[in-house]
């Protein structure tokens, strides 16, 4: 097998994977321990093996012996961590006493133990900066340099990586001593040649009435993938061809609203494109722009900053779980939990896939692999459990304990 090995830990919905994965990586393992999150991802990398635990317990011995078990016995050759960021966001309240702060630690204990060739580690800028820099930036940089790995450190804004959304995140990108470094010039990072608009990625999906009450989804037949939309569709596309083939019928869900009220949509019609709603405090996006910081929202322990969904530059609602995909760079064929609340946390939360692309289509060069001899493994991975987008929180945890 020519993909290189990688495992995710703090897998989320596997935003990073996929873009991994669309580099030419074979995503092996991914730990997540939320099991609504984890029936997403399980749904989307059928192949991988899932593990929904917390990835601060595991024990790297059994990471191992589950790819052994499953035949997988070439070295790992890129790690993907993304510890939860909330605690380090702004729109949280930024304390650096939080617990959640400490998980960005385990990058150390998987180094150690698991020593990858590479890794790849994403966080909000906050980190960096403040108390939070001095108490667990500065150190974990100095742990990782202690264990044997150099690294380059960069904040990346989607806007820049064909995306259609401000969106800074914090990036290391690390290499194990002997490998081949990674360089990453000025002129990548702010490789803007056209900025992607909100209407270029979602315009088609604003022609098409969305569901309110029960998604029955929307047939891709009557989609635009036109231009940059290329990118959505399916087979995989776009920056997205070196995916494997997913099982997909040409239904994509997820375009479903809020259920707004006459008096609600009276409000959001009065709202001029960049301006905030008084009540929601939602923005309304500008068609020729890009959309804000799309988030998952917080914890009542972290401020009880909700999920604000921005207003539809033309429709006056929300924009629906379909789009705000779209806006974070996921294709259609990537299916969410039918679940708004879910689905929306997943995303907010997710790295958007093309900036892994770009990073992993780095690494990938440096392993010495060829997009050519990506091309030629594309397989077709097996049809995954429908059910996996329509548990709720009891039931997706019963599926993992195997008591359904």
């Amino acid at each position: 097998m020519v993909r290189p090995l990688a495992i995710s830990a703090f897998s989320g919905i596997g935003g990073l994977d996929l873009g991994a994965q669309s580099s030419g990586f074979k995503i092996g393992l991914a730990i997540e321990k939320d099991p609504i999150i984890a029936s997403m991802h399980e749904y989307n990398f059928p192949d991988t093996i899932m593990l929904c635990e917390d990835a601060t317990q595991i024990d790297c011995d059994r990471i191992v012996n589950a790819l052994l078990q499953a035949g997988e016995k070439r070295r790992i050759s890129l790690l993907l961590l993304t510890a939860p960021c909330q605690s380090f966001s702004i729109l949280g309240l930024r304390k650096d006493t939080d617990p959640r702060s400490n998980l960005v630690f385990q990058l150390i204990r998987y180094l150690q133990e698991i020593k990858p060739q590479y890794f790849i580690f994403e966080n909000v800028p906050g980190i960096a900066h403040g108390k939070l820099s001095e108490k667990v930036y500065k150190p974990l940089l100095t742990q990782i340099k202690d264990c044997s790995y150099e690294f380059i450190s960069v904040v990346l804004n989607a806007a820049n990586y064909q995306i259609a959304q401000r969106r800074k995140r914090l990036f290391l990108i690390g290499w194990r001593s002997g490998e081949k470094p990674i360089n990453l010039e000025y002129s990548e990072l702010e490789n803007v040649t056209s900025e992607v608009t909100v209407k270029d990625a979602i315009a088609d999906l604003g022609q098409i009435f969305p569901y309110t009450r029960v998604d029955l989804g929307t047939e891709t037949a009557i989609l635009n993938y036109n231009g940059y939309r290329k990118n959505f569709s399916y087979p995989p596309s776009g920056i997205f061809s070196n995916c494997d083939l997913r099982y997909f019928n040409q239904i994509t869900y997820g375009h479903i609203v809020p259920n707004h009220t006459e008096k609600v949509k009276q409000r959001f019609a009065n709202i001029k494109p960049g301006l905030k709603d008084d009540v929601s405090h939602a923005v309304r996006l500008n068609e020729n722009s890009i959309s804000p910081t799309l988030t998952a929202g917080t914890a009542q322990d972290m401020g009880s900053f909700s999920s604000l969904k921005p207003i539809h530059y033309s429709q006056h609602r929300a924009i629906s779980v379909r789009e705000f995909a779209r806006l974070m760079g996921f294709p259609d064929w990537f299916q969410l939990s039918f679940s708004k609340l879910h689905a929306c946390r997943g995303l907010g939360n997710a790295v958007c896939p093309p900036i892994g692309k770009f990073l992993c289509d780095r690494i990938l060069s440096a392993l010495g692999v060829s997009q050519a001899e990506i091309v030629r493994e594309i397989k077709q991975l097996e049809m995954p459990n429908e059910q996996l987008l329509k548990f709720k929180p009891q039931e997706a945890q019963a599926y993992f304990l195997n008591e359904i």
